[in-house]
């Protein structure tokens, strides 16, 4: 799905994101959603552009630890992941160098839930610095932080190469995804 944030405020962008989400997706498939933005060319003709994670993340106004923001690539993906009890929210991110990826987004992990209450419309926490704690585990070989609130699992991160991060609102939708990346089903 495509989302053209050409002068739009976050509040619209936002329920556009949201809107897509209520509609669902099946379970097992992913919705990609994607940003564009209507910009001059060097000829000053209007054309349709796909946007950079730095420039959707400062059009969203979040607040991302520098050094996170500094080692974003312009690659990302947005999307939804269908499960079988609903749909999951998901984030992909391009980082170079990784211990820059990797300190920013351990920097960051606990705002990720206010994250995904502003962006995806899904009520992760009551309140916008909720008490959650992230634990290492390791799933198929690989180091992942999971977010728990309440004894809930939810939020959970890894990196799925040396420079693509996955942020996913459930583990299990985590596993499913680092699958995917891998070319194996489940």
């Amino acid at each position: 799905k495509k989302i053209d944030v050409t002068g739009k405020s976050p509040e619209l962008i936002f329920a556009e994101v949201m809107s897509e989400y209520s509609l669902g997706v099946e379970k097992g498939m992913i919705k990609n959603i994607y940003f564009s933005e209507e910009v001059k060319d060097v000829e000053g003709v209007m054309v349709s552009e796909t946007i950079s994670s730095p420039r959707l993340l400062g059009l969203l106004d979040f607040r991302v630890p520098e050094i996170l923001t500094r080692a974003l690539d312009e690659d990302f993906m947005v999307g939804f992941f269908g499960e079988e009890k609903g749909v999951t929210p998901f984030l992909v991110l391009k980082v170079s160098p990784h211990d820059s990826g990797l300190a920013g987004i351990l920097l960051w992990e606990k705002k990720l839930p206010y994250f995904f209450d502003k962006a995806f419309g899904i009520t992760v926490s009551a309140t916008s610095s909720p008490q959650i704690v992230f634990r290492d585990v390791v799933i198929e070989g690989r180091d992942v932080r999971t977010g728990e609130m309440g004894g809930v699992k939810g939020i959970s991160y890894t990196f799925a190469d040396a420079n693509t991060l996955i942020i996913a609102g459930s583990r299990s939708a985590l596993e499913e995804l680092l699958a995917k990346y891998s070319g194996r089903s489940r």
